[in-house]
């Protein structure tokens, strides 16, 4: 039997196999399994069967890449053995250009009935990739064939990736949505296009049934695997739980996981130099792991663009690396040479501190007084054809902030949990959440009239369950206003070819430490794209400017009564209402006033005590985490200082700080990561006071006596 491997633990190194070109040289497998075992790495994910279709080993289902001459699978698990590398088996589920279809068998078709391509390959359009039916029966089949082939070599696991649903139209999905619907599918299955929402409950019932299709595939490919040996490893490639890296408005980490909840594992995307993301996007999906049953793998790095060989700054790795792993996720490198000696250092240095520190990060749990609500439900119906635009900035420019302004904080997802969840937290953060229900709503209400704090952006509760506009937020009493009317004033100059230019200002009216920092008469940025929103209980701190009704740029536009920065007190609890989008706006531009202003709203709801203090740049982040079987906390400090898509190696910052850790716990000593010394003492009130050298990546370990 093969022995378990606890991915728990996983320091991985990605090898598709299109690293290898079996037509020009011969694969050193050894040198591979060595340099990867050299760099702390614990398992490699080995593409045995690849999006192409071609396998490396002797198959007998599927073609054989060309001049493949050796059973590459097996011989990768047996020098992995004498490293102590496990492998797992990369199979790709959802792709094909040289098996079967080539013969035309199990191809997703379009509306038209023409097959769906994934892309052209090398320089001859005609050769290209194939998206294959997940509701076909022969091509379930086919997968398992190679799964149960490419198990028998000896891997630890499997690892499936492309399950994705390719809004397929052949005869067996139509049949198959007539059964589950009793109608035929849309004409239309682009949910990126507005005319594909104009019906919301047909759109509603169309993506109904592509998650449904996809979780059921991914099913039997993980109950396979299990009923293969019991003992190995089935993990999935969930994309991420943005939706823009989950394939669209398909189906999600958490419901595969809710709906397979024997599945040992999963990876999410973290595309960064691949698509252009900044280096905090590192941390996005790892926000989510402490929700999952297991720790996730997230991406490391996914290659430099166009060039996936080439390596990254030392330092670039160690924050990435400790921004994963500071979230309770694990580390997968994807697409690294592992040829590359200069590369491979950084790639040591960053695995190394998590091999050696095994001890303090595992089996550890967020400790956070701040929750950012991810609502699935808004996402999709409220996104609908423009997700990121409407949804996800808000939210990712929130998350952004949070961690600018030094913010222990959780993500809540994916819908608004029973207020016995929401109790746990001081403040709940609730960007843009246009869609609740009507539970919802009521467990926000009880949650703030008992105390609890909330700083509110954009639409809240002013849609239907479809997404449908219903006008005013069904929160209205706990705003203290009411939602009158929304438009996006922007100007768009047509000769330069420019971006639509928003020139909204929150114009300050009264001294208040909600706004500390600003004085009356500030003008900060606002969103192009506004509420118009009318006092009931609430307080106004600052008036809306909106743009000049004459040419652009000439002066400040009128200024209007509407409020744009609000207070309200209700219960015994305290809210902060922004009717803008300011969470998208930090994503897209990163104005200091507006990092300024959600600082300043987030320590006055905390009562200026937030458990951990920092005084550091705003490029630092930290997480807080509790470690119950050895009765300590964990407090990491990651430092990503320099440009947002490059770092070099800048030497240490030191970061100063206060940790106001419950009562009664008396600390007894303070480690570190690197186990360099620090300035530390408890003070009276029982807080820590601390100064701590961080270059790139720190932790501070207080134990208990």
């Amino acid at each position: 039997m093969v022995a378990r491997f606890d991915p728990a633990k996983a320091r991985v190194f990605i090898i598709d196999s299109y690293h290898f070109d079996f037509q020009r040289e011969q694969i050193d497998v050894e040198m591979y399994v060595r340099t990867a075992a050299e760099a702390r790495a614990n398992c490699i994910r080995l593409g045995a069967y690849n999006h192409y279709g071609y396998a490396i080993y002797p198959s007998k289902v599927a073609p054989v890449a060309p001049g493949c001459n050796l059973d590459y699978v097996r011989e990768f698990v047996e020098v992995g053995k004498k490293y102590g590398v496990s492998i797992i088996g990369y199979i790709n589920a959802g792709m094909d250009a040289v098996g079967p279809a080539a013969r035309g068998e199990f191809l997703a078709l379009d509306e038209q009935g023409n097959p769906r391509r994934w892309g052209a390959v090398g320089d001859d359009p005609d050769w290209s990739t194939y998206f294959m039916c997940p509701n076909n029966p022969g091509w379930l089949d086919y997968v398992r064939q190679i799964t149960d082939e490419v198990m028998e070599r000896g891997v630890v696991g499997t690892y499936f990736d492309e399950t994705i649903e390719p809004r397929c139209f052949c005869p067996i999905c139509r049949q198959k949505y007539r059964e589950r619907f009793g109608k035929e599918m849309p004409p239309s299955s682009d949910w990126n296009q507005a005319e594909f929402w104009e019906d919301p409950v047909q759109a509603s019932e169309y993506l109904t049934f592509r998650c449904e299709t996809l979780l059921e595939f991914r099913q039997a490919l993980v109950k396979h695997t299990h009923q293969n040996n019991p003992d190995a490893l089935a993990m999935i490639n969930c994309g991420g739980f943005l939706q823009t890296y989950c394939g669209g408005v398909g189906t999600s980490p958490e419901e595969t996981v809710e709906f397979i909840p024997d599945m040992d594992g999963l990876l999410t995307e973290a595309q960064i130099r691949c698509s252009g993301q900044p280096i905090w996007h590192a941390s996005e999906n790892a926000l989510f792991a402490d929700h999952l049953p297991f720790r996730p793998w997230v991406h490391v790095e996914y290659g430099a663009g166009g060039w996936p060989f080439s390596s990254v700054s030392q330092a670039e790795l160690i924050v990435k690396t400790g921004m994963l792993v500071a979230r309770g996720a694990r580390p997968a490198l994807f697409n690294y040479h592992l040829r590359n000696p200069r590369g491979m250092e950084g790639v040591k240095k960053a695995f190394s501190l998590v091999a050696d520190n095994e001890d303090i990060l595992e089996n550890t749990k967020s400790v956070a007084e701040v929750a950012v609500v991810f609502h699935r439900p808004t996402a999709r119906l409220y996104g609908r054809d423009k997700i990121t635009e409407r949804y996800e900035w808000c939210f990712r420019g929130m998350h952004h902030a949070l961690a600018s302004c030094h913010t222990c904080f959780d993500v809540l997802y994916p819908r608004i949990p029973e207020l016995d969840k929401l109790k746990n937290f001081r403040l709940i953060v609730l960007p843009s959440v246009a869609i609740l229900s009507d539970a919802e709503q009521e467990a926000i209400r009880h949650y703030v009239r008992e105390g609890g704090n909330l700083l509110v952006t954009g639409e809240i509760a002013t849609h239907d369950s479809l997404g449908n506009l219903i006008g005013n937020s069904g929160l209205s009493d706990v705003l203290g206003c009411h939602i009158t009317g929304r438009a996006e004033h922007t100007i768009t100059i047509a000769s330069g070819g420019f971006r639509p230019y928003a020139h909204c200002y929150a114009h300050v009216l009264d001294r208040h430490p909600a706004l500390s920092g600003f004085e009356v008469g500030d003008y900060i940025p606002l969103s192009a794209w506004l509420l118009d929103v009318e006092l009931t209980t609430g307080k106004s701190l600052a008036s809306t400017i909106r743009p000049p009704d004459h040419p652009p740029m000439v002066g400040l536009g009128p200024e209007v009564s509407f409020p744009s920065i609000l207070l309200n007190q209700f219960g015994e609890g305290r809210v902060v209402y922004l009717p803008s989008l300011p969470g998208r706006v930090y994503f897209e531009y990163e104005l200091p006033d507006v990092l300024m202003l959600i600082s300043s709203i987030v320590r006055w709801l905390l009562d200026g005590k937030p458990t951990v203090q920092l005084e550091a740049p705003c490029t630092v982040e930290m997480s807080l985490r509790w470690q119950e079987h050895k009765e300590r906390y964990i407090l990491h400090l990651i430092d990503w200082s320099g440009s947002l898509k490059t770092l070099g190696d800048s030497g240490p910052i030191t970061v100063s700080g206060i940790v106001r850790l419950p009562e009664r716990f008396q600390v007894a000593d303070v480690g570190t990561l690197d186990g360099k010394p620090v300035s530390w003492n408890q003070r009276d009130d029982g807080s820590i006071q601390f100064e701590v050298p961080v270059n790139k990546w720190q932790a501070l370990v207080f134990q208990t006596g």
